[in-house]
């Protein structure tokens, strides 16, 4: 009895084993910033960590510790196939609106960059740059979004494909909305519309610009997200008023003023104290007081002269 107890326990202890350590893991999500006081949830699809480059003859593609390192000079950067183990196992991208990339533009410039997908049944995969709707969304570290809704780089101007402006030095997400995602020359027929789920083989991307001549883009991950909240920008911030210094300087009237007192020259002002001590004190200057003290004098000098005869 006692046997069949423990076997019976074992048996279930054995099947929750079993289902913890087969069960799938919960995804990886990641909330990021956005405008004033908002955050945008994102789902990691692909962390690069076991990703494989496939070679190209157009620049240089270093793939290290689930970073992709894409660096070119004067020429593109053009990238397809590179293999992505996390992405194809998860196959449909179900829900996904965007698909993100977190990045870093190291170039000494603005770039145009083309997300290049392999996705099952079709040849060339690319962005559209035609279709209705259509736009590209940056989300900097801090969360502040900028809104593309037209292509900078051109099919005629940028290798054959359309190309989206990330700014230099940028730091951030790129969102590329599931419908922008295209065949080649089929620019205005998203692969993705509505209701149908991204699914993609493989990843791939283009670099280059009219501005830029040594390119450095850094793609960290990858990861989908749903529909974006309503965007609040952050309030601009009010300039200080600093006040204004007090003038060392002394105005142009007294300074002219204090030259003239100096200098003994006449501003042209009679009450000016200046002008009339020196007028009762020059050399040819009449004193009344002095006078009347010496007039009696002389009068009484003059009566002790006369008593003494």
């Amino acid at each position: 009895m006692k046997r069949g107890i423990i076997c019976v326990l074992c048996a279930i202890f054995a099947l929750c084993f079993s289902i913890t350590v087969f069960a799938e893991e919960p995804a990886k999500t990641v909330e990021i910033p956005f405008g004033d006081g908002g955050t945008v949830t994102l789902k990691l699809v692909e962390s690069f960590d076991n990703a494989e480059d496939s070679p190209s003859e157009y620049g240089t593609c270093t793939i290290e510790n689930g970073e992709i390192l894409l660096e070119g000079m004067a020429s593109c950067v053009d990238r397809y196939g590179i293999k992505t183990p996390e992405l194809k196992a998860a196959g449909k991208l179900e829900g996904a609106k965007y698909i993100v990339f977190s990045i870093e533009n190291g170039s000494d410039g603005d770039i145009w960059f083309c997300f290049q997908p392999e996705v099952a049944g079709y040849g060339n995969v690319f962005l559209g740059g035609e279709i209705e709707g259509g736009r590209f969304i940056l989300v900097d570290k801090e969360g502040n979004m900028t809104v593309e809704t037209e292509a900078d780089g051109w099919p005629e101007t940028n290798n054959g494909r359309y190309g989206y402006t990330v700014p230099e030095a940028f730091q951030g997400y790129v969102f590329i909305p599931k419908g922008l995602v295209c065949q080649h020359q089929q620019w205005d027929k998203p692969l993705f519309g509505e209701g149908k789920d991204p699914k993609f083989e493989a990843v791939g991307f283009n670099v280059y610009s009219d501005e830029a001549a040594v390119f450095e883009l850094r793609i960290f991950d990858m990861f989908t997200a749903e529909e974006l909240p309503e965007y609040v920008p952050k309030p601009t911030p009010e300039p200080t008023n600093t006040p204004e210094p007090t003038p060392t300087k002394a105005p142009a009237n007294e300074t002219a003023k204090n030259q003239a007192n100096e200098t003994g020259a006449d501003t042209g002002k009679t009450d000016d104290p200046q002008k009339k001590d020196k007028a009762g004190r020059g050399c040819g200057g009449f004193m009344p007081g002095a006078t009347a003290a010496i007039i009696p004098a002389a009068f009484a000098i003059l009566i002790a002269k006369k008593r003494e005869k």
